[in-house]
């Protein structure tokens, strides 16, 4: 088999000895497993970049065009110019106000080399001011594409294919009310799901610690 929604959800009925359940609902249980990995953890796989030309005396990053669409949380900023490639500090835009009040207003604070990035809403700014157009490059998290064509690839590495077809048989198994399949399916979820963090976050310098919610209510610190 493939790695693509049409084989998951072959696998998935396979799984519940069900060859005829739903594949509507599979596909929904098979996105709803996606959503719960990229809510819980924060993962290379779940990174990615967006170039843009910041205009000048512009201080949004992408020229009120907006944010990515899969856009969930900023990791960084950076700029190129005649001196090669820099990161941009961030700071928050409380911060910024209290430094430099009035902080888009050209007349106050002169267009100059962007020397800060800040957030304000779903918006990214630089401040000061552009003077020249420069080419930043936002790193951030993004959120997964819902699988919905049978070609679709799912974002999760196919090296833990497993983890969604449980993800979505135990699911099945709630529906179908066999209560006892299901949480059996569901701690063998849970064991595959640690695996994969631990292989991801493994050797990860500098990210920081990272909240789960457990079932039970309790919070569980990973690194």
């Amino acid at each position: 088999m493939t790695y693509v929604l049409s084989d998951l959800i072959t696998r998935v009925q396979q799984r519940v000895g069900d060859t005829g359940f739903s594949t509507t609902e599979i596909t929904n249980y098979l996105n709803d497993t996606v959503r719960d990995i990229y809510n819980e953890y924060t993962l290379p796989f779940m990174e990615t970049s967006q170039d843009y030309t910041v205009a000048i005396g512009e201080p949004d990053i992408t020229n009120s065009v907006g944010l990515p669409a899969n856009f969930v949380n900023a990791i960084n900023l950076t700029y190129t110019s005649d001196n090669g490639e820099r990161l941009i500090p961030y700071i928050e835009y409380r911060e910024l106000d209290n430094e430099f009040p009035d902080a888009e207003d050209t007349n106050v604070h002169p267009a100059s080399e962007p020397q800060y990035w800040y957030t304000y809403g779903d918006i990214i700014k630089v401040y000061p001011s552009p003077s020249t157009a420069y080419v930043v490059s936002l790193r951030y998290m993004k959120s997964p594409t819902a699988l919905s064509g049978v070609g679709d690839i799912p974002e999760v590495p196919s090296e833990f294919e497993e983890i969604l077809v449980v993800g979505a048989a135990y699911r099945v198994m709630q529906v179908k009310d066999y209560y006892d399949q299901a949480a059996i399916l569901q701690n063998k979820y849970d064991e595959i799901l640690q695996k994969m963090v631990k292989k991801y976050s493994r050797g990860q310098i500098g990210r920081p610690t990272l909240m789960r919610i457990n079932r039970d209510g309790l919070g569980k610190a990973h690194f």
